[in-house]
């Protein structure tokens, strides 16, 4: 009787310690709801999910990366974003932004890709210090004075943006990459106090004075193709020769292109 009384005292305990156990358990990540259907097409994809399968928060943990090209020019919702705070990677092209202010959540990005998108503004940027490379060419953002607040930007492409001068950069010592192409710009004077620039592109552009670039000494390539200098410099323009002369002396490894045969 004593054992039984043993057996039965010791079952109960190692129910109660079962018990205990179950209810300290972490409880399974829940299923989510997405917003923007395009955005949960293409997690699917990732996660290898079929479209009756549930896609639980966790998993969308380790999203880091997200593409979406395919577009043309319908509403873009960015708050499913919201639940992905570990993407690195955003590029998405030819949509109507809504709800951009979710950009500044994602606190883990590296490279932000807007080419072709319609949005009012650059949300504040001030939460992604460490964002390395910026696109957005052909897009049609109003105002990007959030860019005053990116220290850490190494790659800026505004190809065929509505781009009047370079006075948001101005002072960004990281970066090395500037993609200019078709844009307003005519004064370049802020790049002076960009030391550490490697490639400027400024085809298609009214540039006329490229002198500020003389103490670049790290600018390793020049593209005025079809650019105003360039078109003066093809016509014998004395200044604009000049200029161009002054500049190959001062940056003898800086290729310089200018479309045209000299």
């Amino acid at each position: 009787m004593r054992n039984i009384l043993i057996i039965l005292k010791l079952g109960v305990f190692m129910l109660l310690i079962a018990f205990l156990c179950g209810c300290t358990k972490t409880p399974t990540s829940k299923a989510v709801k997405f917003i923007n259907p395009i955005i949960e097409n293409v997690v699917r994809e990732q996660l290898s999910k079929s479209e009756t399968e549930q896609i639980t928060a966790d998993e969308l943990l380790t999203i880091k990366s997200f593409y979406y090209y395919d577009a043309d020019g319908e509403d873009f919702d960015l708050r499913d974003f919201l639940m992905m705070p570990n993407i690195e990677l955003l590029a998405i092209e030819k949509v109507s932004i809504k709800n951009e202010d979710t950009l500044s959540s994602l606190h883990q990005m590296i490279t932000l890709s807007l080419d072709k998108c319609n949005l009012n503004r650059l949300p504040s940027l001030e939460e992604i210090p460490q964002l390395e490379t910026l696109g957005i060419s052909y897009s049609h953002i109003v105002d990007i004075g959030a860019l005053k607040d990116v220290r850490e930007l190494k790659s800026f492409d505004a190809t065929g943006f509505n781009l009047n001068d370079f006075s948001v950069l101005k002072g960004m010592e990281k970066l090395e990459l500037i993609y200019a192409a078709r844009t307003a710009v005519k004064d370049i004077s802020a790049l002076k106090s960009v030391p550490n620039l490697k490639v400027l592109d400024l085809r298609w552009t009214s540039v006329e004075d490229i002198l500020p670039l003389l103490e670049l000494e790290k600018l390793e390539e020049l593209n005025l193709y079809k650019s105003e200098i360039a078109y003066r410099f093809a016509d014998g323009d004395i200044e604009a020769t000049a200029q161009i002369d002054e500049l190959r002396e001062a940056l003898p490894n800086c290729k310089i292109f200018l479309g045209i045969t000299e």
